[in-house]
């Protein structure tokens, strides 16, 4: 009999093998052919969690790198990834007063998971990415490091050339870098035990908030990230070493080389088509705009005569996005107010060493309080392999 593994390798298999064959026929997709894909798709989903639930560590098989759409990179929400937790929980320790549970790290449901990819709409930065995964360490290479190459010169001089003429030459130049991947991690507070023998709801609500907070600081430091890294201090009696500052990623909006387009006074439209066309003007294709909640909310209020003609895009955000370039609006509450980023997100790419793992705690003075603390935690590394590819476009007061 087929391990749960090649059952789930079979399926996924068959369902994209269908869906490719129903996006090659190039012709309209008919209910039944949507939900016979849904079907297929929702039968790998379910043998994909059972082998999740038979691994008690996320381990990853080389460094692979795939653009956003072929991986189907999704962000879980936080209710769904706490609810697994939740089941998780109880099937790994039957009762909670187990003690091997609390003293031990437990494989949970990742950050971004790999489902069978079907088209949709981008509902979190994350998922804009390009996505690679770090293998563990074989002894010889380091499991905590990446290398890439970023794309410094773009000249394209390709033209017609008469016969036993000079040949132009284009200009494509890329520069190679290291990089390491950083923890990102925060704890609970402490909570009685008893919570967790009696109330399984709480489980859920709890792991769900820490994920949804992981998460956040994951899009912050994509976005925002200023590269520090950081310091140490060597006690040169004791040799005992103390850490302090950040230890950040670098960010689409803090690399050097993304474009930058200026508000256009009283004009919010203009300036974001503006920043639009920056990046059609040189042959690009945006895949999303990425916004603060609160500048789509001022968009979709936007009205034809100021403050008293009907609204300009009554029927949505679908409206919107077609009339500044219709490339799909991701909102990010860790996006600046009054600034807009626009681009092609697969020339960014998000590597992940260990997604997000639950670690629950009773040990030393919890113990002896019959309390427990929970830890969520990854592993994240992130390069922009194309700065010109983004463009940062600061919006009208």
């Amino acid at each position: 009999m087929a391990t749960i593994r090649e059952q789930h390798a079979a399926a996924k298999s068959t369902a994209q093998a269908y869906i490719a064959n129903l996006k090659a026929k190039g012709a309209d997709v008919t209910d039944a052919e949507l939900d016979e894909a849904r079907r297929l798709s929702d039968i790998s989903a379910g043998l994909k969690a059972k082998v999740d639930r038979q691994e008690s560590l996320s381990v990853f098989d080389g460094i692979q790198v795939d653009e956003p759409g072929h991986r189907g990179a999704k962000a879980l929400s936080g209710s769904a990834w706490g609810r697994e937790v939740s089941e998780r929980l109880q099937k790994h320790a039957g009762t909670f007063g187990a003690k091997a549970i609390l003293g031990s790290e437990l494989d949970v449901p990742t950050v971004i998971i790999d489902p069978v990819p079907l088209a949709e709409r981008p509902v979190s930065l994350i998922q804009l990415f390009a996505q690679g995964a770090l293998e563990a360490s074989t002894g010889l290479t380091g499991a905590n490091s990446f290398s890439f190459h970023q794309q410094t010169e773009r000249n394209n001089a390709a033209g017609t050339v008469p016969d036993g003429a000079l040949k132009p030459t284009s200009s494509y130049k890329w520069t190679g870098y290291e990089d390491r991947v950083r923890v990102i991690a925060h704890l609970s507070d402490t909570l009685p035990k008893r919570i967790l023998d009696d109330a399984p709801a709480m489980t859920e609500i709890l792991s769900g908030e820490m994920y949804r907070g992981l998460l956040a600081a994951l899009e912050e430091q994509t976005l925002n990230g200023d590269g520090q890294k950081v310091d140490e201090v060597r006690d040169p009696a004791t040799g005992a070493v103390t850490t302090y500052g950040r230890d950040d990623l670098t960010g689409i909006l803090q690399t050097s080389g993304i474009q930058s387009v200026p508000a256009v006074e009283g004009d919010i439209l203009t300036t974001l088509s503006n920043g639009y066309y920056s990046q059609a003007a040189q042959g690009d294709k945006p895949t999303a705009w990425v916004l603060n909640p609160r500048d789509v909310q001022r968009l979709l209020l936007l009205r034809e005569n100021g403050t008293t003609g009907a609204l300009m895009f009554a029927s949505g955000r679908s409206a919107l996005e077609s009339f500044i370039g219709d490339a799909p609006i991701v909102e990010s509450t860790r996006m600046p107010a009054g600034t807009a980023l626009v681009g092609d997100f697969s020339k960014a790419l998000l590597v992940t060493r260990q997604d997000a793992t639950l670690e629950v705690d009773k040990a030393g003075t919890l113990f002896d309080t019959n309390q427990v603390k929970l830890r969520v935690e990854g592993r994240y590394g992130f390069a922009v392999t194309r700065p010109s590819a983004f463009t940062r476009v600061t919006l009208p007061a």
